[in-house]
């Protein structure tokens, strides 16, 4: 047991001068930074400046810092001027007074250190001292303050309403006020009253108000907005004038270079703008509006589309009439993508369609372009290529073949959403708010669409060539409207409801294999007994 202590005691005893060794540090060089409370304070005032001194070791180290000025009569230390502490970053703070006007420079010096090695660090910081400024007051006396007079209102019944009449002019009074007023540095800062006397009053302005009401007969503005007349120096009208016509189109040659236009009002209380002489682009296109104001505000806007021959960059013949020109605007054709095709051994850009419809671009023989239908087999132009957008969707507006005339229907012009198409009507007065459309959607292959002019719905009713009253009444449409959400004002397309019918026949087939199974595992569990 003894052994034991004793060998305890060896090992402390040469443990302890290895400790000791560790705490005995010599001085290592740091940086100081030296900062004050105010850069700029007045004759009287203490501050105070910081220094802060920093070791780039990570153990702690000694450091000792004396501060002094450069002008002690301008700023003095009070208190000690040195001061010690212990750690790798400290700040340590003295008192300076400000004596003085002037400026003296702070000086912070470092010496300290640790098993590193050790130096010296220094930073400075200058000071400006302003003398305090100089505060007086002063009871000043004015007699000749400016009383400005009231204006008075009086209802005056013998006046009509909406006059005044002034009945006394009104003139200014005269006070005696006095001040008391602060000057700093012998500039005046503020002035506070004291006390005012009125020696002269003012004289009111007195404005007589007339409430006098007559009856003066209640004259209604006019809203017609419309024109009586409308002339182009060049081209002609499509369609011709009518004064519910909001928007023309007019054919150009390619010479034209400007277009006079001439708007007539038809009450001459309305004004217009628009009138007088547009300029036209070398090729394409440009619109120009009419804006009709009635008397009581009302705008009827009428908009002219001048259409000059597109820029020819090359022709090929496309038959009678139709040269090939390459497209240069910027229509995009839904659902068609571009593809060449050679015709007498040149190349053209034409637009093809997923069913096989084809589509090029093409100017007539008035050298106005657009899109053409186009028959590969034939080369021949078919019909003028164009769209009508329903619900937010484009469809194409195909021929109708002269092998789809159905019987019991009759075939006519339909406007859709401001587009005039063929369509079939029914001769049965009963299905009169009924029409069947043949489109295409988005160029996929065309197919009948039935329209209900009363709900505003779109049915695809696929290769249907006649729907008879029977089969309307199966469809659940001999009550519009109620086969289908429909916005107010919106046609809404009724997409093939197929996919249901393959969604109800997977739910039978599942529930079968479900049944099926449930049997084998009964039977497993009768033999299993």
């Amino acid at each position: 047991m003894k052994r034991k202590i004793r060998k305890i005691i060896l090992v402390l005893t040469c443990l302890i001068p290895l400790f000791t060794g560790l705490s005995d540090r010599a001085l290592a060089y740091g940086t100081i930074n030296v900062v004050a409370s105010k850069v700029n304070p007045k004759v009287g005032e203490t501050i105070t400046i910081t220094a802060t001194y920093t070791y780039p070791v990570d153990d702690s180290a000694g450091g000792e810092v004396t501060v002094s000025s450069s002008n002690t009569e301008v700023l003095s230390v009070e208190g000690s001027s040195r001061k010690a502490d212990f750690g790798k970053s400290k700040s340590l703070s003295f008192q300076f007074k400000a004596k003085a006007a002037g400026t003296a420079v702070i000086t912070a010096k470092l010496i300290g250190g640790d098993a590193q090695g050790s130096g010296e660090a220094q930073g400075t910081i200058s000071i400006t001292v302003y003398t305090a400024p100089v505060v007086t007051t002063k009871t000043e006396t004015k007699t000749d303050v400016v009383v400005p007079f009231k204006t008075v209102e009086q209802k005056d019944s013998t006046l009509e309403k909406g006059k005044t009449v002034v009945k006394q002019e009104g003139k200014n009074g005269i006070a005696t006020v006095t001040y008391t007023v602060t000057y700093t540095d012998g500039k005046e800062t503020s002035s506070k009253e004291v006390s005012r006397t009125v020696t002269t009053d003012p004289i009111n302005k007195i404005v007589l108000v007339g409430t006098k009401v007559t009856n003066a007969p209640v004259v209604e503005k006019s809203n017609d907005a419309t024109l009586k007349g409308l002339t182009i120096s060049e081209g002609v009208l499509s369609p011709t004038f009518n004064k519910e016509t909001k928007s023309y189109s007019v054919d150009l040659k390619g010479d034209v270079t400007s277009v006079t236009i001439t708007g007539t009002v038809n009450d001459t209380k309305a004004s217009i703008s628009g009138n007088g002489t547009v300029s036209l682009p070398e090729f394409g296109s440009k619109s120009h509006s009419l804006v009709v104001t009635a008397e009581d505000g009302t705008k009827n806007t009428i908009t002219i589309s001048f259409k000059k021959p597109e820029k020819v960059i090359e022709k090929i013949s496309l038959g009678t009439g139709y040269t090939w020109q390459a497209y240069t605007g910027d229509r995009v054709l839904k659902g068609y993508t571009v593809e060449p095709l050679e015709i007498d051994g040149k190349e053209i850009t034409t637009y093809v369609s997923s069913s096989g419809d084809v589509v090029v671009y093409a100017l007539n023989e008035a050298g106005n372009g657009n899109f053409y239908h186009y028959d590969k087999e034939t080369k021949t132009i078919g019909e003028k290529f164009e769209t009508v957008a329903i619900n937010e969707t484009e469809y194409v507006i195909v021929k109708i073949p002269t092998d789809m005339v159905k019987q019991g229907m009759k075939q006519e012009s339909f406007t859709l959403s401001g587009v005039n198409l063929n369509a079939f009507s029914f001769k049965d007065e009963s299905l009169k708010d009924y029409r069947v459309l043949y489109l295409s959607k988005q160029g996929e292959k065309p197919s009948n669409y039935l329209f209900d002019t009363k709900s505003n719905t779109l049915l695809d009713i696929g290769d249907a060539q006649l729907l008879s009253k029977d089969e309307m009444n199966q469809l659940g449409l001999d009550k519009p409207g109620e086969h289908v959400d429909q916005t107010p004002g919106q046609p809404i397309v009724i997409e093939d409801t197929s996919l249901v019918s393959v969604l109800f026949l997977v739910i039978g087939m599942i529930s079968l294999l479900c049944l099926i199974l449930s049997v084998v595992l009964l039977n497993k569990s009768k033999a299993s007994r």
